[in-house]
């Protein structure tokens, strides 16, 4: 693909999760899927647009929609060191360990409601 097509779809995306946001457009992501989805940015394996799809888009589970706009800032808590990176070793190591800390929320039942879940600090 040439990179003139590349940056019209890149724009065109970036246009319509700005409509889905002010639309109040919501993604229903299991925190499996999610944990999977940092994951796999960390590791290079993810697909082109994976990551802005994940942290473009206002996730409906509270817990989710407050780790995504945590992911959205790890490239400014831990700037890269190299061009062309998201963030240092440091936020890499981060991802992982929000990715982690969504493992053994994904199959819990704590009794709690969602939104309590959600007021749970990383």
């Amino acid at each position: 693909m040439q990179a003139e097509q590349k940056e019209k779809i890149a724009w065109f995306r970036q246009l319509m999760n700005s409509v889905k946001m002010m639309l109040g457009f919501v993604v229903d992501t299991s925190r499996k899927e999610f944990a999977a989805e940092i994951r796999a940015f960390v590791d290079g394996t993810s697909g082109e647009w994976d990551w802005d799809d994940l942290t473009s888009v206002a996730q409906r589970d509270p817990v989710l929609e407050a780790i995504r706009k945590k992911l959205i800032n790890v490239h400014d808590d831990f700037p890269a060191n190299e061009p062309g990176h998201y963030c240092n070793d440091e936020g890499m190591k981060e991802m992982l360990r929000i990715a982690d800390y969504l493992d053994p929320l994904a199959n819990k039942n704590s009794g709690k409601s969602k939104e309590d879940e959600g007021r749970e600090s990383l």
